[in-house]
């Protein structure tokens, strides 16, 4: 049967059949236990055509049967209805059942019934109405398209040739090796909310902060509601806004102690210390074949290397400067700086730019240390930095996981759930700067 599921389409179709096989020149009675198909066929002998009529499910599958019936009087033959009862031992009305129900066991792969009134599109060769899979399937086609022609040059009659002009929204999304597939499949699998679309505005660099809200003249003064800063911007707010630095704070510690705790499950010889002074290190309790060059190395240290030989920092800052984690390899005798930085990534280099800071932070504890440590020890600095919008460098990332012996798919499922994360902390810091303004007197 065609169309919609429907008890009378199949009764009507019957009724097609029996007109299309009788012959013109014989009169044809029809036994039918479908009383609603002969008083819907009936209702077509009216003179006006009501609304209801018009709008029915299976108007096109009586009209059709209706011409029939109307082209067998033409040719002066008559076709004669009745009514019997169903499953009341009729014979003729039991072996129509017994033919239907043989043919409902048929091969279940013959081809799909197509409804006619119905508008149906080829997906992965399949006909198939229209849904959220096939929106889904040909955002996907459009995007990919969209994103082939963006950068072209155009090239004139003439043959000059004009540059192409990339908007710095999809500049940002096409920029390679930024972890853009994996922000991709975070997003689809994000619910339409506020939340969305807050993360959506941030993406393309339009939330609505005092600063964009001045340029469209929608605020007085761009400057920052809680701070006073003269321009609150996106950055402001997710990585400046001293209003917000417990929020950014906290922020980093659930990132950091996510990564810290896959990166430590995945490797079983690895130890990972979470944020420990120089001094501190002192602490940590070294195998016996590594205990005499540890604690020998650890006599020499102090808070103070971290600021290297020449600079003058004061004790709270040098409490600030420890590293997020310090992991142990005593077998290979492997000491890793690990550091995690929740940054800014508007801009093209924004990685390698917080990737140099930190490396030159503790490039001095990482120097004083391996001295002290002496030849066949290695010390160095490995930094992991993840955008606020999702962004982080591949290369990067993989180079840093695979040190702890995650990959493939286990990597990809960190990443995952690290952008995931990353993407909820940048919509808290949007709630937690909302709730400050509505606690801020004289704000409306």
């Amino acid at each position: 049967m065609h169309g919609s599921e429907s008890s009378i389409r199949p009764e009507l179709t019957g009724i097609a059949l029996a007109c299309e096989e009788c012959p013109l020149s014989v009169d044809l009675t029809i036994l039918t236990d479908s009383l609603s198909s002969m008083r819907l066929l009936k209702s077509l002998q009216r003179t006006d055509f009501p609304l209801w009529l018009y709008r029915h499910p299976v108007r096109q599958l009586v009209t059709y049967v209706t011409n029939l019936v109307n082209r067998r009087a033409e040719a002066g033959v008559m076709t004669r209805f009745f009514k019997v009862k169903a499953h009341r031992a009729e014979p003729l009305n039991e072996a129509a059942d017994v033919l239907a129900s043989d043919a409902a066991e048929l091969d279940p792969s013959r081809p799909l019934d197509l409804d006619p009134e119905a508008i149906y599109f080829y997906h992965q060769g399949v006909p198939i109405e229209w849904d959220a899979s096939l929106r889904e399937s040909l955002t996907r086609v459009a995007a990919a398209q969209g994103a082939a022609l963006i950068g072209k040059p155009t090239r004139r009659k003439d043959g000059s040739v004009t540059p192409a002009h990339v908007p710095l929204c999809a500049e940002w999304l096409l920029r390679p090796d930024q972890g853009r597939n994996v922000l991709g499949d975070v997003l689809r699998k994000m619910k339409i909310s506020a939340s969305k679309r807050r993360t959506l505005q941030s993406l393309a660099g339009m939330y609505p902060s005092n600063a964009i809200l001045f340029k469209w003249k929608l605020a007085q003064s761009p400057a920052c509601s809680l701070c006073g800063c003269s321009a609150e911007t996106m950055a402001h707010i997710q990585c400046v806004c001293p209003a917000l630095k417990e929020a950014r704070i906290r922020a980093h510690h659930n990132l950091v102690k996510r990564l810290w705790d896959r990166l430590g499950q995945a490797s079983t010889r690895f130890v990972i210390y979470r944020e420990m002074t120089v001094e501190s290190l002192q602490g940590v309790e070294a195998p016996l074949d590594c205990r005499d060059e540890w604690h020998r190395a650890l006599d020499e240290l102090m808070d103070s290397d971290l600021a290297g030989p020449d600079s003058e920092v004061e004790a709270a800052d040098l409490l600030g400067k420890r590293p997020d984690g310090v992991a142990f390899h005593w077998g290979r005798k492997t000491v890793l700086i690990l550091e995690f930085t929740r940054g800014y990534d508007w801009r093209a280099g924004w990685h390698q730019d917080i990737e140099r800071v930190k490396t030159e932070r503790y490039t001095p504890l990482r120097d004083k240390l391996s001295h002290c440590l002496g030849q066949g020890w290695t010390v160095e600095i490995v930094a992991f930095t993840l955008g606020v919008r999702g962004s982080y460098h591949e290369p990067t990332w993989r180079a840093g996981m695979e040190r702890f012996g995650l990959r493939g798919r286990d990597a990809k499922e960190l990443m995952t759930e690290l952008v995931t994360k990353c993407l909820a902390e940048l919509d808290e810091l949007y709630i937690v700067r909302s709730a400050a303004l509505r606690l801020k007197p004289g704000h409306e």
